[in-house]
């Protein structure tokens, strides 16, 4: 499926790239009082707010951020749940009907399983444990279907 995609056969309704952003996970030894992810990176722009807009840059149809439950409001204050494509941005400065052509991309917040909090605690679980979920939330949008409570179980 990558080589069509590759090849410029692209059908969207096959392939979908969601950006996932691992928040929860070892800590980084600058020791501040804040979450390593809330490290400015330029006058009021934060390092997960960086993440977010080369999210939107790469293309990705939704993003999904991997956050501790108690860092879960403070980054939806900060960031909320949609940004706005970059590229729709480009276009909508050139076009009469602006909000026709802007494109909202979804933030979405998942939790860490509490049995994984302080055993499976590194970037790359993260990473993992928010595709999973993003694979079966999504699966479960498109089709439309409740997946079985034997295939979505946690552990």
């Amino acid at each position: 499926m990558l080589s069509d995609i590759e090849n410029g056969k692209k059908d969207t309704g096959k392939f979908h790239l969601a950006g996932v952003i691992p928040i929860a996970g070892q800590k980084l030894d600058f020791k501040f009082p804040w979450h390593d992810c809330m490290m400015p990176v330029a006058n009021d722009f934060l390092a997960i707010e960086n993440a977010i807009v080369q999210c939107s840059y790469a293309g990705c149809e939704t993003i999904w951020i991997v956050a501790h439950r108690e860092m879960q409001p403070i980054l939806r204050e900060r960031i909320g749940d949609w940004i706005y494509d970059r590229s729709s941005l480009d276009q909508a400065r050139f076009s009469s009907r602006a909000q026709e052509v802007l494109r909202e991309i979804p933030i979405y917040y998942v939790p860490i399983h509490p049995k994984d909090r302080d055993r499976r605690d590194c970037l790359a679980w993260s990473v993992i444990y928010g595709s999973l979920r993003a694979f079966h939330i999504s699966k479960v949008i498109v089709t439309g279907k409740q997946i079985g409570r034997a295939s979505c179980r946690e552990r």
